[in-house]
């Protein structure tokens, strides 16, 4: 038997991952969104704000902001990344956003294509300048939490005892089947 190996550049799939958090408002956020690891790239978002002490920032946000114009895409010393989404239509390149409802959530890990969950901190509000590097997030940052949960899909994989069990069984069959085939 000829058994080829050769390294193979693999693309991994983007994935849909969950959001969840409560602010100190009694706000949530829930939603979903894709990300390619490849890319670095952000799509499919679908962020719901309810429940909030501003009633006026209650609705679906689902427009990145780009990434010129918007803080928590970059890495910094406190957080590896992170998602700013705006609640209207896509700005214009070089808008002024100030007064534009924006949800952003930081990062303490790299999102990847794992699909491993991981923890934020999360802000809503308002940005409070032209280019969004700042949120509005009320008085004493009531509209901050940071526990919001980031969760990635199940991904099933096999444990090592499942395959060793596994081998175990392939081993047994095949020790079956050579002797009933040296018995015929």
């Amino acid at each position: 038997m000829l058994c080829l190996l050769g390294a193979v550049g693999a693309q991994a799939k983007p994935l849909t991952y969950t959001v969840a958090a409560t602010f100190g408002d009694g706000g949530e956020a829930s939603g979903h969104f894709t990300f390619d690891a490849d890319t670095s790239t952000y799509s499919n978002v679908g962020i719901t704000i309810s429940n909030s002490a501003t009633p006026s920032l209650d609705g679906i946000y689902t427009n990145v902001c780009p990434a010129t114009d918007c803080f928590g895409f970059f890495p910094s010393a406190s957080y590896a990344g992170g998602l700013t989404v705006l609640r209207n239509s896509p700005p214009a390149p070089d808008a002024d956003l100030t007064g534009q409802p924006v949800v952003q959530f930081v990062y303490d890990s790299l999102l990847t294509d794992a699909g491993l969950g991981v923890t934020s901190a999360a802000d809503y509000g308002t940005c409070s300048v032209s280019t969004c590097i700042g949120i509005d997030n009320g008085t004493d940052g009531i509209r901050h939490t940071n526990s919001a949960m980031i969760a990635g899909p199940v991904v099933p994989t096999l444990t090592e005892w499942s395959m060793a069990l596994f081998a175990l069984l392939l081993s047994g069959f095949a020790v079956l089947r050579l002797r009933r085939a040296a018995s015929a």
